[in-house]
């Protein structure tokens, strides 16, 4: 309405302006614009817009100028309208989005609602359901959960019983086999006795028995002690395993009398050929050790193998010396250190599988056999003089390793161990020149402290003591306990070794309890002794125990309570210390801990 009145007042204002110029109708077609007005153009504020009257050329025409005015009103006012139009159909634009999203929140929100009411009456319902089961349970139902509990139980002590049953089972399967190893130990022990007394030279044969009869002591006593275990029913397959052990090292004690008779018989022998020949005159060995004094630096029976053995040697060595002097030989003699070297420089405890193809190899090179080596075949037979010659240079070289492989890395040992029983099992003399090179490397295993002899250099004594020599230069102390610390280590690993399948180790516990007990005979030395008493305990000493069991415990209380104290007053350095720190975790443990790298029963 607002608008209207603006527009009348705007057109009463024009016709008010222009009314004096007006002499004629001006409403009809025949109404004009009087020709003194021609070329005359006025401009009025029209609303928002000036709005131009047309020049005219004679009078003005009012109907022309209404009518345009008209039009320029109607575009203005439904340019308005069109405006006014567009911005409500965008607020009612938004407003319906406004609108919508409200009402699928509110949807939502009611939806979400319902569920959850839903889900609470669902909850209430099975609430509900299952307080009614429990109230509801018939006495039926409780009878048959009764009897499945009591089904239950008795299935629980059936399992027992039958585990019991089991344990039982198993334990008389290892009473049974101690049982016959009890039967096959005695019958052995009397056919020792039978031995003694069918001896013919008694009074030579105890000087030079050594520890057999120790053993012929303590053998019986690990073999009662397991055979008491039995009849409490306490006994597991380690009880077994020693057992067989007990057997075997009585087998190999057996051996040793028979062997030590045998050479008791050709000693006699001999010294009737000798009586009966006149004796030749001889100068007697010079030496600054008086016949009192031997027994503290090495025992008869000791020194008797010691020198059998180094003999042993050099006349082996006889066997090859053409083939070292011969020098058309060289490409086979390098074959042939090759086929010993790689080899045994490759030798780990990866598997069983490869410890048999080293085995396999080094026996067969023994043998004489074809043995491919790298990417070529050789064949020790191919000379005469060849397999002695191989035999000869693996007994050095696995001495060696002890002093060179296992001095750095002692778990190895067992390793080298395993082939060497194996080995020897098989090759005699190969077992006989190891323990020569051995007493050649290391003395103290025969165990013997060799003597400063009169007329003897500096230099042949600290070699007889195991010393080495470089541009005559003599090894420094701490190399040498070093390298000593390694061969016994692998000495004593062989000691202890689990024997191949379908072998025994004919170089066993017993020859450990031998040397020992004679080590401990002789009087200490500095560094040395103490340096090879905490390497031996600790590779032997848990194998020690389980074998000789009260006999070792009782030995070991000698070695803390008077040897011990005896190294002490000569010596206070590092070898001491370690094994005082050894001796005393096995005070408060009550045992040895077993060797790392040791290998199971049946490793290969």
């Amino acid at each position: 309405m607002e608008s209207m009145s603006n527009f009348k007042r705007s057109a009463l204002s024009k016709s008010q302006s222009i009314n004096p110029y007006v002499t004629s109708t001006t409403i009809g077609p025949s109404t004009r614009i009087s020709d003194t007005h021609k070329g005359y153009m006025m401009y009025k504020d029209v609303g928002v817009q000036t709005i131009p009257f047309l020049e005219l050329e004679d009078k003005p025409n009012l109907t022309t100028v209404w009518k345009a005015l008209r039009e320029e009103l109607e575009k203005d006012r439904l340019r308005r309208v069109q405006e006014s139009l567009n911005s409500r159909i965008n607020s009612m634009t938004e407003f319906s989005k406004r609108n919508q999203r409200d009402t699928y929140k509110i949807l939502d929100e009611k939806q979400r609602a319902l569920l959850n009411e839903r889900h609470q009456q669902e909850l209430l319902i099975m609430q509900k359901l299952e307080q009614y089961n429990k109230d509801n349970i018939s006495l039926q139902q409780q009878q048959l959960l009764q009897y499945y509990e009591d089904l239950n139980e008795r299935k629980k002590k059936l399992d027992k019983e039958l585990k019991e049953y089991e344990r039982h089972k198993k334990v008389k399967t290892i009473i049974d086999k101690i049982k016959a190893d009890q039967v096959e130990f005695r019958q052995i022990y009397q056919d020792i006795n039978a031995t003694l007394l069918t001896c013919k030279y008694p009074h030579e044969l105890k000087k030079v028995l050594g520890d057999i009869p120790i053993q012929l002591q303590c053998l019986p006593d690990s073999m009662e002690e397991i055979v008491n275990q039995c009849k409490t029913f306490k006994v597991s397959d380690r009880e077994s395993t020693t057992s067989g052990q007990l057997v075997q090292n009585l087998k190999v004690v057996l051996e040793n009398l028979k062997h030590k008779i045998s050479e008791v018989i050709l000693e006699k022998e001999k010294q009737k050929e000798v009586e009966q020949k006149p004796k030749p005159r001889t100068k007697p060995l010079q030496s600054n050790v008086k016949p009192a004094q031997i027994d503290k630096i090495i025992s008869k029976s000791s020194l008797h193998t010691y020198a059998n053995l180094q003999a042993f040697l050099d006349n082996f060595a006889q066997l090859y010396g053409d083939l070292l002097k011969d020098e058309r030989l060289k490409n086979f003699k390098r074959d042939c250190k090759n086929a010993v070297n790689i080899p045994v420089n490759t030798i780990s405890a990866v598997n069983s599988q490869h410890l048999l193809d080293k085995y396999r190899k080094l026996s067969h090179l023994l043998e004489g056999k074809r043995v491919e080596v790298g990417d070529t075949y050789i064949t020790a037979s191919q000379h005469p003089q060849g397999v002695a010659y191989c035999t000869n240079l693996l007994a050095n070289k696995f001495v060696l390793q002890g002093d060179v492989m296992i001095s750095s890395k002692p778990e190895a040992a067992f390793g080298y161990a395993s082939i060497i029983s194996a080995l020897w099992y098989d090759h005699e003399n190969f077992g006989k020149l190891l323990l020569a090179h051995f007493h050649r490397q290391c003395p103290y295993l025969v165990p013997f402290y060799p003597p400063h002899t009169i007329g003897q250099d500096d230099k042949d004594y600290y070699i007889s003591l195991g010393y080495q020599y470089k541009n005559n230069v003599v090894e420094k102390h701490d190399k040498f306990l070093k390298r000593m610390a390694g061969i016994m280590r692998l000495y004593a690993a062989i000691i202890v070794t689990k024997p191949k399948r379908g072998q025994r180790n004919l170089h066993g516990i017993s020859e450990g309890w031998r040397w020992l007990t004679a080590f401990l005979n002789l009087d200490p030395k500095p560094d040395i002794t103490a340096t090879l008493l905490h390497e031996f305990f600790e590779i032997a000493g848990s194998t020690m125990e389980i074998v000789y069991g009260n006999s070792f415990r009782k030995l070991i209380k000698f070695v803390c309570s008077v040897y011990f104290p005896l190294i002490r007053k000569i010596d206070t350095g590092g070898p001491v210390s370690r094994l005082e720190l050894l001796l005393q975790e096995y005070l408060q443990k009550g045992q040895f801990e077993e060797p790392q790298g040791m290998f199971p029963n049946n490793f290969w």
